[in-house]
């Protein structure tokens, strides 16, 4: 990772900690907010992306990316606010070329298993509400508006041409 935690700090319920990303698309430095621990990192070889802009560890990076090889690391030292957090993420895996495959609700899980037998989708719903999954492929594409999952169900099926998509109650 590139880096050293040397300390670490829990913060109080509804506490927050500002902090700053300075590497952006358009240059600009982006505050967001930040909640539940900071750590204090020691940087060995890590290229800071973001940095604590309060408290004890001001100045210090929050969020660090480390290159080996063909390989990349990012390293959170704490929580940021889930838009912020999201927007991170999203920005590391669409420059990847790494898309889902289908569109689903927050807390909907989608997991494919390749193998000899062919490609299978798995979706399963964390949430104690419906959620629903928009999906390209076989028969759920038929679906209008696409499958609605129970809470916490699951449904897994085959992809690609011909296949047979199966749903099935917990």
């Amino acid at each position: 990772l590139g880096l050293v935690v040397e300390e670490w700090q829990p913060l109080h319920p509804g506490e927050t900690v500002a902090l700053v990303y300075s590497k952006t698309k358009d240059s600009r430095p982006i505050e967001v907010l930040a909640t539940k621990f900071c750590e204090g990192l020691h940087l060995r070889g890590a290229t800071p992306l973001a940095t604590y802009a309060q408290n004890a560890f001001a100045g210090r990076p929050a969020i660090t990316q480390n290159t080996f090889g063909k390989g990349e690391a990012y390293y959170v030292s704490t929580l940021p606010e889930p838009k912020a957090l999201a927007g991170f993420l999203d920005e590391r895996l669409r420059a990847r070329g790494i898309v889902a495959p289908a569109k689903a609700d927050p807390g909907v899980e989608l997991s494919v298993r390749r193998g000899n037998g062919g490609e299978f989708l798995f979706v399963i719903n964390h949430l104690p509400a419906p959620a629903r999954i928009a999906h390209p492929h076989a028969a759920l594409a038929l679906l209008p508006g696409g499958l609605l999952l129970a809470p916490l169900d699951e449904a897994e099926g085959a992809l690609g041409e011909g296949a047979r998509d199966e749903h099935r109650d917990p």
